[in-house]
C-alpha cells in the first residue's frame, strides 16, 4: 500500500509499504483523509520520540472494508460506512488505570501514530471499541477534526468551568485553540451542563485565524504581534476586570507560553495547558505558587460527546478551520509548507 513513513532519514512517500495485518477483534479502515497535527510535527522534528520506522498519523477518516471474525455484529454493519477513531490501543483492561476507568492512562497502551503505525497510509487496521460512526453531513475532510475536536473537550473534563468563571482567555490561534473556543461558545449556548455564559478572549499573532475566532464567537480578540507585551497585559488585564483570567489556556504550541498564562491569570485562577511539543518548559514556578494557580493537562478526550456537539450546533464551523488538502504522495510538501505559511491552520492529507 502506499504510505508515509518516517525512519531515522526523515519522511518517505513509499508505494510499496505492507498493509497491516488485522486481527480477530479488528476493523479494516480504508483511510478518506488524515489530518496533520502538531503532534506530527514534533515527531517530524524529532522533539518528541517515537518508534521508528513509523507511519505518522492519527486524526483519521475513513471507509470500513472488512472486520475480524470476532467483531461484534452492529460494528459488523458498518462495513462500507464512514468512520473516525479512537488513538489509544490495545489497552489491557486488567491494569490499574482501566480498571479505575481510565483506560487511555493504561501502562499497555500504544497510540496511534505515535507508538505504532498510524493514518497517512491506504489503509489503516483499529480495534473495533475504538470505531465511531461520523455524521452524515461531515465530509472526509471535517470528520479528521473529530479526534482534536474530543481532546478539546477533554480540557473541561478535566478542568471543569465554575459557576463564578466569567472570563476566559485563550492563548493561541491555531486549530485546537479555535476548537476550544468553538466548544466554549456552544456552552454558552447551553450545550452539556457547563455554567459557563462568560467572556471569551483569543490571544494570537495570525490576524486571518483571529478574524476565523471573531466568527466563531469570540467576544475579543488580541493580535500579539503587533502589541508590546505591556500593552498586551494591559488589555487582558482590561477585559477580566483588572484581576486576571478566572481561566486561562494555553494552546500555542510555544514552550514560552506557559509563562505568559502564569501572569495573566488572576490569583487561584485555573490554567489548562494543551501544548505537546515534545520540548522541556521553564517557568515562573514561584509566581505559580504565590498566586496559587491550578495547573491541569489534558489529552484525549470523548469522541461520543463531541459527534454530539457536531450534531446539535447549528453552523457547521469545522470546514472553517481548513487550509489545505494535499494528497498523501506530496504529504512531504504539505509538512513543509505547514511549517512556513502563517496563515494555515488544518492541512488534510487523501490517499
Amino acid at each position: 500500500m502506499k504510505a508515509l513513513v518516517l525512519d531515522e532519514y526523515g519522511l518517505k512517500y513509499k508505494v510499496n509499504a505492507p498493509t497491516p495485518k488485522m486481527g480477530a477483534e479488528d476493523v479494516l479502515v480504508r483511510v478518506e483523509a488524515v489530518g496533520i497535527c502538531g503532534t506530527d510535527i514534533a515527531i517530524i522534528k524529532h522533539t518528541l520520540e517515537a518508534p521508528l520506522p513509523i507511519i505518522p498519523g492519527h486524526e483519521i477518516a475513513g471507509i470500513i472494508e472488512k472486520v475480524g471474525a470476532a467483531v461484534p455484529s452492529d460494528i459488523g454493519a458498518l462495513v462500507g460506512k464512514r468512520v473516525t477513531m479512537e488513538i489509544n490501543t490495545r489497552i489491557c483492561g486488567t491494569c490499574f488505570y482501566c480498571k479505575s476507568g481510565m483506560p487511555t492512562q493504561c501502562i499497555n497502551r500504544k497510540a496511534l501514530g505515535i507508538d505504532i503505525n498510524g493514518g497517512m497510509a491506504e489503509f489503516v487496521t483499529i480495534h473495533h471499541s475504538l470505531i465511531h460512526l461520523v455524521p452524515p453531513k461531515l465530509t472526509p475532510e471535517e470528520a479528521t477534526l473529530i479526534e482534536p475536536l474530543a481532546a478539546a473537550l477533554q480540557t473541561f473534563e478535566m478542568m471543569p468551568i465554575q459557576d463564578g468563571d466569567r472570563s476566559v482567555v485563550l492563548i493561541g490561534d491555531g486549530k485546537l485553540a479555535l476548537l476550544i473556543l468553538g466548544v466554549l461558545v456552544a456552552f454558552k449556548k447551553g450545550f452539556g451542563e457547563s455554567p459557563f455564559r462568560g467572556e471569551i478572549m483569543m490571544v494570537g499573532h495570525h490576524e486571518s485565524k483571529l478574524e476565523i475566532a471573531r466568527m466563531l464567537g469570540a467576544d475579543m480578540t488580541l493580535n500579539s504581534s503587533v502589541l508590546p507585551e505591556r500593552k498586551l497585559l494591559k488589555k487582558v488585564f482590561a477585559f477580566t476586570g483588572e484581576q486576571g483570567a478566572d481561566v486561562t489556556i494555553e494552546a500555542t504550541g510555544n514552550p514560552r507560553a506557559l509563562n505568559q498564562a502564569i501572569l495573566i491569570t488572576r490569583a487561584r485562577g485555573n490554567i489548562g495547558l494543551k501544548s505537546t511539543h515534545g520540548v522541556s518548559v521553564p517557568f515562573n514556578l514561584t509566581l505559580a505558587v504565590v498566586k496559587e494557580l491550578t495547573l491541569y493537562t489534558s489529552r484525549c478526550g470523548p469522541f461520543e460527546k463531541a459527534i454530539r456537539l457536531i450534531q446539535e450546533i447549528q453552523e457547521p464551523f469545522l470546514k472553517h478551520l481548513i487550509s489545505g488538502v494535499y494528497p498523501l504522495s506530496k504529504g512531504k510538501e504539505a509538512f513543509k509548507d505547514l511549517e512556513y505559511r502563517r496563515d494555515a491552520l488544518k492541512y488534510v492529507l487523501k490517499p
